[in-house]
Protein backbone atom coordinates (compact mmCIF):
# COMPACT_ATOMS: atom_id res chain seq x y z
CA UNK A 1 0.00 0.00 0.00
CA UNK A 2 2.57 2.73 0.81
CA UNK A 3 4.34 1.56 -2.38
CA UNK A 4 1.40 2.15 -4.51
CA UNK A 5 0.79 5.87 -2.72
CA UNK A 6 4.79 6.54 -3.50
CA UNK A 7 4.51 5.81 -6.96
CA UNK A 8 1.06 7.49 -6.78
CA UNK A 9 3.09 10.69 -5.35
CA UNK A 10 6.11 10.87 -7.86
CA UNK A 11 3.35 10.46 -10.91
CA UNK A 12 1.85 13.32 -9.49
CA UNK A 13 4.96 15.34 -8.96
CA UNK A 14 5.99 14.49 -12.72
CA UNK A 15 1.89 15.71 -13.76
CA UNK A 16 2.90 19.14 -11.42
CA UNK A 17 6.17 19.78 -13.44
CA UNK A 18 4.68 19.15 -16.94
CA UNK A 19 1.93 21.56 -15.79
CA UNK A 20 4.53 24.24 -14.63
CA UNK A 21 6.09 23.94 -17.58
CA UNK A 22 3.20 23.99 -20.08
CA UNK A 23 1.90 27.07 -18.34
CA UNK A 24 5.17 28.83 -18.54
CA UNK A 25 5.09 27.77 -22.70
CA UNK A 26 1.17 29.34 -22.85
CA UNK A 27 2.47 32.49 -21.49
CA UNK A 28 5.67 32.99 -23.52
CA UNK A 29 3.60 32.01 -26.57
CA UNK A 30 0.67 34.89 -25.41
CA UNK A 31 4.03 37.22 -25.01
CA UNK A 32 5.44 36.71 -28.65
CA UNK A 33 1.70 37.42 -29.90
CA UNK A 34 1.89 41.05 -28.03
CA UNK A 35 5.32 41.64 -29.23
CA UNK A 36 3.54 40.58 -32.89
CA UNK A 37 0.72 43.00 -32.72
CA UNK A 38 3.12 45.78 -31.42
CA UNK A 39 5.94 45.05 -34.11
CA UNK A 40 2.63 45.09 -36.60
CA UNK A 41 1.26 48.65 -35.13
CA UNK A 42 4.47 49.95 -35.45
CA UNK A 43 5.40 49.01 -39.35
CA UNK A 44 1.47 50.29 -40.07
CA UNK A 45 2.81 53.92 -37.82
CA UNK A 46 5.84 53.49 -40.27
CA UNK A 47 3.71 53.36 -43.36
CA UNK A 48 1.26 55.62 -42.74
CA UNK A 49 4.24 58.12 -41.77
CA UNK A 50 5.60 57.87 -45.42
CA UNK A 51 2.59 57.90 -46.81
CA UNK A 52 1.41 61.65 -44.89
CA UNK A 53 5.26 63.03 -46.04
CA UNK A 54 4.20 61.95 -49.71
CA UNK A 55 7.44 59.59 -49.88
CA UNK A 56 5.39 56.98 -49.83
CA UNK A 57 5.61 54.25 -52.84
CA UNK A 58 4.39 51.02 -54.28
CA UNK A 59 6.79 49.17 -52.02
CA UNK A 60 5.96 50.43 -48.30
CA UNK A 61 2.53 49.67 -49.56
CA UNK A 62 3.43 45.77 -50.35
CA UNK A 63 5.15 45.89 -47.15
CA UNK A 64 1.98 46.69 -45.35
CA UNK A 65 0.27 44.02 -46.39
CA UNK A 66 3.03 41.50 -46.26
CA UNK A 67 3.12 42.78 -42.45
CA UNK A 68 -0.58 42.26 -41.98
CA UNK A 69 -0.93 38.33 -43.44
CA UNK A 70 2.96 37.35 -41.69
CA UNK A 71 1.46 38.88 -38.92
CA UNK A 72 -1.46 37.77 -38.68
CA UNK A 73 -0.26 33.60 -39.29
CA UNK A 74 2.37 34.16 -36.69
CA UNK A 75 -0.41 35.81 -34.11
CA UNK A 76 -3.52 32.85 -35.10
CA UNK A 77 -0.93 29.86 -35.30
CA UNK A 78 0.39 31.12 -31.66
CA UNK A 79 -3.35 31.28 -30.98
CA UNK A 80 -4.18 27.46 -32.33
CA UNK A 81 -1.24 26.66 -30.17
CA UNK A 82 -2.12 27.78 -26.87
CA UNK A 83 -5.29 26.22 -27.56
CA UNK A 84 -3.57 22.83 -27.84
CA UNK A 85 -1.55 23.03 -24.67
CA UNK A 86 -4.56 23.96 -22.99
CA UNK A 87 -6.72 21.09 -24.15
CA UNK A 88 -3.39 18.97 -23.17
CA UNK A 89 -3.77 20.48 -19.40
CA UNK A 90 -7.37 19.80 -19.21
CA UNK A 91 -7.67 16.16 -20.93
CA UNK A 92 -4.15 14.71 -20.19
CA UNK A 93 -3.02 16.35 -17.20
CA UNK A 94 -5.81 17.26 -15.54
CA UNK A 95 -7.55 13.80 -15.69
CA UNK A 96 -4.93 11.64 -14.62
CA UNK A 97 -4.24 13.72 -11.43
CA UNK A 98 -8.06 13.53 -11.07
CA UNK A 99 -7.45 9.80 -10.84
CA UNK A 100 -4.41 9.90 -8.82
CA UNK A 101 -6.13 11.28 -6.30
CA UNK A 102 -9.83 9.65 -6.39
CA UNK A 103 -10.84 13.43 -6.76
CA UNK A 104 -12.77 15.29 -10.46
CA UNK A 105 -10.76 17.45 -12.40
CA UNK A 106 -12.78 20.34 -12.67
CA UNK A 107 -12.34 20.37 -8.85
CA UNK A 108 -8.85 20.06 -8.85
CA UNK A 109 -7.84 22.17 -11.36
CA UNK A 110 -11.16 24.54 -11.98
CA UNK A 111 -9.26 27.64 -13.90
CA UNK A 112 -8.49 24.89 -16.70
CA UNK A 113 -11.40 22.73 -16.99
CA UNK A 114 -14.29 24.99 -16.18
CA UNK A 115 -17.17 24.18 -18.16
CA UNK A 116 -17.50 26.60 -21.56
CA UNK A 117 -20.25 29.34 -21.49
CA UNK A 118 -22.50 28.96 -24.52
CA UNK A 119 -24.47 32.01 -23.61
CA UNK A 120 -20.99 34.38 -24.52
CA UNK A 121 -19.58 32.36 -27.23
CA UNK A 122 -21.06 33.88 -30.28
CA UNK A 123 -19.78 37.23 -28.82
CA UNK A 124 -16.61 36.08 -28.33
CA UNK A 125 -16.21 34.76 -31.57
CA UNK A 126 -17.93 37.87 -33.62
CA UNK A 127 -15.06 39.81 -31.46
CA UNK A 128 -12.69 38.06 -32.25
CA UNK A 129 -13.14 38.44 -35.83
CA UNK A 130 -14.36 41.61 -36.00
CA UNK A 131 -10.55 42.82 -34.51
CA UNK A 132 -8.81 40.31 -36.60
CA UNK A 133 -10.40 41.40 -39.88
CA UNK A 134 -10.12 45.14 -38.83
CA UNK A 135 -6.51 45.08 -37.60
CA UNK A 136 -5.38 42.94 -40.32
CA UNK A 137 -7.33 43.86 -43.58
CA UNK A 138 -9.17 46.76 -43.20
CA UNK A 139 -6.49 49.04 -41.89
CA UNK A 140 -3.69 47.59 -44.82
CA UNK A 141 -6.64 48.48 -47.77
CA UNK A 142 -7.23 52.09 -45.82
CA UNK A 143 -3.94 52.69 -46.39
CA UNK A 144 -4.45 51.40 -49.76
CA UNK A 145 -7.30 53.90 -50.29
CA UNK A 146 -5.03 56.68 -49.03
CA UNK A 147 -2.01 55.72 -51.28
CA UNK A 148 -4.67 55.90 -54.63
CA UNK A 149 -6.30 59.33 -53.18
CA UNK A 150 -3.00 60.83 -52.39
CA UNK A 151 -1.17 59.79 -55.66
CA UNK A 152 -4.06 59.49 -58.41
CA UNK A 153 -1.21 58.94 -60.84
CA UNK A 154 -0.84 55.91 -59.05
CA UNK A 155 -4.08 54.38 -61.04
CA UNK A 156 -2.29 55.62 -64.33
CA UNK A 157 1.08 54.00 -63.55
CA UNK A 158 -0.61 50.12 -62.41
CA UNK A 159 -2.84 50.53 -65.54
CA UNK A 160 0.72 50.05 -67.96
CA UNK A 161 0.91 46.40 -68.00
CA UNK A 162 4.14 45.24 -67.52
CA UNK A 163 5.54 48.25 -65.42
CA UNK A 164 7.21 48.03 -62.20
CA UNK A 165 3.84 49.71 -60.65
CA UNK A 166 1.80 47.16 -62.14
CA UNK A 167 3.86 43.90 -60.84
CA UNK A 168 4.05 45.90 -57.54
CA UNK A 169 -0.10 46.03 -57.71
CA UNK A 170 0.00 42.98 -58.54
CA UNK A 171 1.99 41.27 -56.41
CA UNK A 172 -0.02 43.40 -53.34
CA UNK A 173 -3.23 42.17 -54.51
CA UNK A 174 -1.86 38.31 -54.12
CA UNK A 175 -0.99 38.97 -50.49
CA UNK A 176 -4.22 40.76 -49.61
CA UNK A 177 -6.25 37.83 -51.70
CA UNK A 178 -4.06 35.53 -49.40
CA UNK A 179 -4.25 37.46 -46.18
CA UNK A 180 -8.86 37.56 -46.29
CA UNK A 181 -8.05 33.42 -47.05
CA UNK A 182 -6.11 33.05 -44.05
CA UNK A 183 -8.55 35.43 -42.11
CA UNK A 184 -11.77 33.58 -43.41
CA UNK A 185 -10.42 30.42 -42.83
CA UNK A 186 -9.33 31.21 -38.93
CA UNK A 187 -13.28 32.41 -38.68
CA UNK A 188 -14.34 29.35 -40.22
CA UNK A 189 -12.70 27.54 -37.88
CA UNK A 190 -13.41 29.45 -34.43
CA UNK A 191 -17.53 29.27 -35.56
CA UNK A 192 -16.71 25.62 -36.70
CA UNK A 193 -15.31 24.72 -33.72
CA UNK A 194 -17.43 22.44 -31.13
CA UNK A 195 -17.56 24.32 -27.60
CA UNK A 196 -14.87 22.85 -25.14
CA UNK A 197 -16.13 19.30 -24.30
CA UNK A 198 -14.39 20.16 -20.57
CA UNK A 199 -16.59 17.49 -19.35
CA UNK A 200 -16.93 14.14 -20.71
CA UNK A 201 -20.37 12.14 -20.49
CA UNK A 202 -18.72 10.03 -17.88
CA UNK A 203 -17.88 13.34 -15.90
CA UNK A 204 -21.30 14.12 -16.48
CA UNK A 205 -22.80 11.17 -15.06
CA UNK A 206 -20.88 11.29 -12.01
CA UNK A 207 -21.91 14.86 -11.25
Amino acid sequence: MNDEVAAHQEQLKFLLADFVAIKAEIARRSSLQRVVLMLYAAALALVFREFVSSSGSYPWLLAAWASATLSFQFYAREGLEIMRLSSIVRDRIAQKAAELTRGRKEHLLPSETDLEMPHTRARRIAYDCSFNWAFFFGVPAALSAAFVVMQPQALTEISKCGSPAFLNALLTAVIAAWCAILLGRHASHWSQEQPGRLWNREDRKQS
